[in-house]
């Protein structure tokens, strides 16, 4: 490959007297680059950032074993004291992960997947419960509560399609096709760089279909003109005006999505390949609200009094 040439073909080692930064700066460029989305790259480029600068201020090389484990006890400790979520502390570790095994394959480090396992102790994913989750009215005044169309349209194909909000912010024109009676978005690029096709209800597809063509869109042109952060709150206030309490994300709709699909007794390998989830595991996550739900209701239990309906008081009116 071209980019080969650029990189160096023996590992660098883990000194601080190696002039490790040059070679640092330009594989995390080329990793970079590889990324398809501009979200990705900006918040990727954020995490190698975080990670030079700690390696910067231990003196570690950032293609040793040394730098990593000292990034994971600092990051671990930050988790602890509540400075950082634990959402936060797994997608760093993910992205530096990716970023080493990278360079592996580049003969940059000889740190292999085993050792990065042993290496990084990533926080355990917080269980969903029902809280999480849009009830069928929720969703429809979520959708009612939008204020314009490209609005409306971005969270149908949230809730519709069960998207991550960077596959629905990298839909194009071209993304959009039917066959038969069946109506489908195409995802080029999903998490691991994996395509997937999904299928969505005529209607949306109706309508992403009207609103391309009222946008005088190419056929590479994007459907909606959003950057991850502008989606992520444009959520979050549409949810506030519909009046729902709890915290909605972009990444709740596709919760929501996971959770009635499998209410429906859709199996669970269908659900994960629409999610484009690596493994059932994760989408067991997903769908855990909703299989309690479907689970059978609480016996009664021999200490507790049954309760009594409530009898309906009618209050007389006084005259005054």
């Amino acid at each position: 490959m071209a980019t080969t040439a650029l990189l160096p073909p023996s590992p660098v080692e883990s000194s601080p007297s190696a002039d490790w930064r040059p070679v640092y700066a330009q594989a995390v460029a080329r990793f970079i680059a590889e990324k398809h989305t501009a979200g990705t790259r900006t918040s990727y480029q954020h995490a190698l950032d975080l990670y030079y600068e700690h390696c910067e201020l231990m003196g570690n090389a950032p293609f040793g074993g040394d730098a990593v484990q000292a990034f994971n006890g600092y990051q671990r400790a930050q988790l602890e004291i509540g400075a950082l979520a634990a959402d936060t502390v797994r997608f760093r570790f993910a992205v530096v992960k990716a970023f080493v095994l990278w360079c592996h394959d580049y003969h940059l480090t000889p740190i292999t997947a085993g050792e990065l396992k042993r290496w990084l102790h990533f926080p355990p994913a917080r269980e969903l419960s029902g809280r999480d989750i849009l009830t069928e009215d929720q969703a429809r005044r979520l959708i009612a509560a939008a204020t314009s169309e490209r609005d409306r349209l971005l969270i149908r194909v949230l809730l519709g399609a069960g998207l991550r909000v960077s596959e629905a912010l990298a839909l194009r024109r071209q993304d959009l096709w039917s066959r038969d009676t069946r109506y489908y978005v195409h995802v080029a690029h999903g998490k691991g760089d994996k395509a997937r096709d999904v299928e969505i209800a005529a209607g949306l597809h109706a309508d992403l279909a009207a609103y391309a063509i009222a946008r005088h869109l190419r056929p590479d042109g994007h459907l909606f003109d959003l950057d991850r952060g502008s989606a992520w709150r444009l959520v979050v206030r549409t949810a506030a005006r519909a009046g729902l309490v709890q915290a909605i994300t972009p990444h709740s709709l596709r919760h929501t999505h996971a959770h009635h699909l499998r209410l429906t007794g859709l199996p669970l390998e269908v659900v994960s390949k629409r999610l484009g989830h690596a493994s059932l595991a994760v989408t067991m996550r997903y769908t855990r609200p909703a299989e309690l739900e479907a689970a059978l209701p609480l016996p009664a239990l021999p200490w507790e009094a049954p309760v009594k309906p409530r009898a309906r008081v009618l209050h007389k009116r006084v005259k005054t």
